[in-house]
C-alpha cells in the first residue's frame, strides 16, 4: 500500500483542533471509541488488567523502542484536556495533532507516539488495555484524504479495542481456557488436568483470590488441589498476589496469551 502524504500545515485538518467542524460520522466513531474503552475497562477485573497491560506492553515492544527514546517535544500542556469540551471532539483532535507532530517535531514518531499514549490515558481510552502501537503501525499505509484518514485511524484503534473485548467476553473467554486445557501440549506435559481449567477461567474472571479458594474451586481433593495449584504457578498460569500472600492472580504468560486467548 502507498504511504499518505504529509498532512496540510495550512490548518484545515479536520482534527487539528477541537473547534473546526468534524463530520457526524467521524464524532460517532469517537464516542464509539470511547464508550467500547469504557466497556472494556469494566469488563476486565484490576488484577487481570494489570498482567494484560504488562504482556501488551512486552509484545508491542518492538513497535514502541525507538518511538519511546524520548518524551521532548510531547506537549505536555495538552495532556490535561478542558473537560468542558465534546470528548468526542477531543478524541478527533487527539489523532489530528499527531500528524502535526511528525512533521514539526524533531523527535517525529517519538514525540506523537508520547503525546497519543498519554492523551489518551488522560481520556479515558484505557490505551495500556489494548495495541494501540499496532493500530498506530498501520496510519502511515494508506493514502487517503484527511477525512478518509481520520476514519482510517479511528477505526484502527476501534478494531484493535473489538479484539480485547472479544477475547474477555464471558463465553468466549470459557472456550478459549477450557480448550487450551484439554488441547496445550506444555500443560499436558506439566501434569494439570483439564478439570483445573473452570477454576483458572475463575480466578482470570474475579482478578484474585484466596488459594485455598481456588483450591476448593477445582473440586479436587486437598492434597491434589495443592500439587496442581504449585504446577499452575510453574507454568506461569498464576502467580502470587504482591498484596497479599495468602491470595493469588492469573499470570498470563506469553505463551497462553498468544496460543490460547490471541492477544
Amino acid at each position: 500500500m502507498k504511504q499518505h502524504p504529509s498532512p496540510s500545515t495550512t490548518g484545515i485538518y479536520c482534527g487539528a483542533t477541537t473547534s473546526m467542524f468534524i463530520s457526524p460520522s467521524i464524532l460517532a466513531s469517537a464516542e464509539e471509541l470511547a464508550r467500547k474503552a469504557a466497556e472494556l475497562n469494566g469488563l476486565i477485573a484490576p488484577q487481570t488488567a494489570t498482567h494484560l497491560a504488562q504482556l501488551i506492553e512486552a509484545a508491542d515492544g518492538p513497535l514502541t523502542q525507538v518511538w519511546d527514546a524520548t518524551e521532548h517535544g510531547s506537549d505536555q500542556k495538552n495532556l490535561r484536556p478542558d473537560p468542558a469540551i465534546d470528548p468526542r471532539r477531543r478524541i478527533v483532535a487527539v489523532l489530528g495533532h499527531y500528524d502535526q507532530l511528525l512533521i514539526s517535531e524533531s523527535m517525529g514518531h517519538s514525540a506523537a507516539w508520547v503525546y497519543v499514549k498519554h492523551s489518551f490515558e488522560q481520556l479515558g481510552l484505557h490505551p495500556r488495555l489494548w495495541r494501540l502501537p499496532r493500530a498506530i503501525s498501520r496510519w502511515n499505509q494508506l493514502q487517503v484524504g484527511e477525512t478518509e484518514l481520520m476514519e482510517f485511524k479511528l477505526m484502527t484503534c476501534i478494531k484493535e479495542v473489538d479484539h480485547i473485548l472479544d477475547v474477555f467476553n464471558r463465553k468466549n473467554l470459557r472456550q478459549r481456557v477450557l480448550h487450551s486445557f484439554s488441547s496445550s501440549k506444555l500443560i499436558r506435559d506439566a501434569g494439570v488436568g483439564t478439570r483445573t481449567g473452570p477454576a483458572v477461567l475463575n480466578l482470570l474472571i474475579l482478578g484474585s483470590q484466596p488459594s485455598s479458594e481456588f483450591e476448593s474451586f477445582t473440586g479436587l481433593p486437598i492434597g491434589v488441589s495443592e500439587k496442581e495449584l504449585a504446577r499452575l504457578k510453574g507454568l506461569g498460569l498464576v502467580i502470587d498476589s504482591s498484596s497479599n500472600a495468602a491470595w493469588i492472580e492469573p499470570g498470563l504468560p506469553a505463551w497462553f496469551a498468544e496460543g490460547s486467548l490471541d492477544i
